[in-house]
């Protein structure tokens, strides 16, 4: 019962808000009012000059107040207003949205079976192994978040995987990049991914563990497909302080290449490109990071037009999407397999013996929740 007097006093403070908005303006800006008032020229009969351009009020209004708020946009800010700056399990920042991930359960293997079985895939093909684990934004940005925000210490289980594989597999700290760029626009505001910034700086540090000749953010062009864009994280709560994501894509603007791809679908179909950006399925994806790579799948195969003949095999989440266009130019090939979605027979395919190289790319979320040790396993018997 108490729980619906509260959200009955907040609807009805929220419609309160909505009323009194354009009274308020109006009475904090006579010349508004003025101008909006009707101009009789007389009491005697009505001309049509003397009758209120009501059009013309209504658009000084619109031009004024902006797009007007939903009352569910309300709400938000009234909670937020009163002290709940998380909701929906998301911190709400100032002009940002940052998803909170919670610690790992205690009870939960998954850690340890993802850890185990990136181990013995490693003893049963001994190809050079590497390991990178992405810190989310609320841990880069925790200086953004609420004091008191619930945070776990996501760099001390990252460090405590990577000592648990060490001497095996070789880790790749971006941590402390991603940390030392805090400031800089590495993570979307209403979208729980890397931007592209954010994925150079993942390359930068990968490529020197994969023994790359990285190349400098200059030699990569810049495009930008949405100045005004609110992804996922928006649509599951839409605060109305946030600021737009500006969406853009990086690509080798020296030494172009030619890419070939083809994805292995969830429902068994096959569709393939001749490139790695698609930018036509940007009205029609689910989050418009879908753009490189064309979002998830089971499989996705790279055939690259470059002087280079190594092979890297990727098992990654959505993280891959960031770095991809990137890393890619310095390959012949590369298979991205995503374990959550990828079942027995599209693992059969992969014929790891004849990569160079494998990287294990997940973000710290996927890492530490979800449990992909039995496929491993399953590569590895």
């Amino acid at each position: 019962m108490l729980k619906k007097w509260i959200l009955f006093l907040i609807n009805l403070v929220s419609l309160l808000l909505i009323s009194a908005v354009p009274l308020c303006l109006l009475l904090d800006n006579p010349n508004l009012a003025g101008s909006l008032l009707p101009h009789w020229k007389g009491v005697s009969a009505l001309s049509e000059k003397s009758i209120p351009d009501y059009t013309e009020a209504d658009n000084k209004i619109r031009t004024f107040l902006g797009e007007a708020p939903s009352l569910e946009q309300l709400q938000v800010k009234f909670k937020r207003f009163s002290g709940q700056q998380i909701q929906d399990n998301i911190f709400l920042t100032k002009d940002a949205m940052y998803e909170n991930i919670p610690q790992p359960d205690p009870q939960s293997n998954a850690t340890s079976n993802n850890a185990n079985g990136m181990l013995e895939f490693v003893y049963r093909y001994y190809i050079p192994t590497y390991a990178m684990i992405v810190p989310t934004a609320c841990a880069i940005k925790q200086n953004d978040v609420p004091q008191n925000a619930p945070l776990f210490n996501q760099r001390n289980y990252i460090d405590d995987i990577y000592r648990s594989i060490s001497g095996v597999i070789t880790s790749t700290d971006v941590y402390t990049t991603l940390f030392a760029s805090m400031d800089e626009y590495i993570y979307y505001r209403t979208i729980p991914e890397l931007t592209g910034l954010g994925g150079y700086y993942l390359y930068s540090v990968l490529g020197e563990k994969l023994s790359l000749r990285t190349r400098s953010l200059a030699q990569f062009e810049q495009i930008y497909l949405n100045h005004n864009c609110y992804g996922s994280l928006y649509q599951r709560l839409p605060y109305p302080d946030v600021q737009p994501d500006i969406y853009s894509y990086y690509r080798m603007s020296l030494f172009r290449r030619e890419y070939r791809m083809t994805r292995y679908e969830t429902d068994g179909y096959v569709h393939r490109y001749n490139d790695i950006i698609l930018p036509q399925i940007m009205e029609t994806s689910q989050e418009i990071t879908d753009v490189v790579l064309g979002g998830r799948a089971p499989l996705i195969t790279i055939k690259v037009d470059s002087p280079y003949k190594e092979r890297l095999l990727i098992f990654s989440d959505e993280t891959v999407k960031s770095y991809i266009p990137f890393l890619a130019a310095h390959y012949n090939e590369i298979y991205i397999v995503d374990l959550e979605l990828a079942d027995n027979e599209t693992l059969d395919k992969l014929g790891i013996k004849h990569f160079d190289q494998v990287l294990f790319s997940y973000s710290a979320d996927t890492f530490f929740q979800k449990d992909f040790g039995e496929k491993l396993m399953y590569l590895a018997k």
